[in-house]
């Protein structure tokens, strides 16, 4: 497995959204995820539908705020979780969000929405040089780092959202 690096950010995700708005790489995606619990593990397993994947990806919690993931490309969001299910795992929770995203010096950035939490802003990276550059093109102030889940976020609101559906 691999080591998943990134950061959330909150501040000035507005001016950041217009310059992703900008590059070449920049789509927006409507996402669906199943997760699932993995037993005797700290963590979880996401069958994810975006516009032109599924993917299912294992995620393991580290003590650094980081994740070690292993992800596959599926043909078939529907059938794979019939075969999940099949098999005894029952996802815990069917979600949707909003991805806006886009690609620059080997970082992935994210403009994501949710349901009932305020949008926020997320740079996946696997060089500190890499992400260095990307924030001081978006204006991203290294102090303002956060690696809070999306767990985090709606547990700040009294929602138990591991284990709670959700759609726009």
């Amino acid at each position: 497995m691999k080591i998943e690096k990134e950061y959330k950010y909150t501040e000035n995700i507005e001016k950041v959204l217009e310059k992703m708005k900008t590059l070449e790489s920049y789509k927006i995606i409507k996402m669906k995820r199943a997760v699932f619990d993995v037993k005797g593990k700290k963590g979880w397993m996401r069958l994810r539908l975006e516009s032109d994947k599924t993917t299912l990806t294992i995620k393991e919690e580290q003590d650094d705020g980081f994740c070690l993931e292993e992800e596959v490309i599926v043909s078939d969001f529907d059938k794979m979780l019939s075969i999940l299910e099949y098999i005894n795992s029952k996802p815990r929770a069917v979600q949707e969000n909003i991805r806006h995203e886009a690609f620059m010096d080997g970082c992935q950035i994210c403009y994501d929405e949710w349901p009932k939490i305020k949008p926020y802003v997320e740079i996946e990276f696997e060089s500190d040089q890499d992400l260095t550059k990307v924030e001081d093109y978006f204006g991203l102030k290294a102090e303002s780092r956060s690696t809070l889940t999306v767990s985090d976020m709606y547990k700040m609101m009294d929602v138990d959202i591991k284990n709670t559906s959700i759609s726009f």
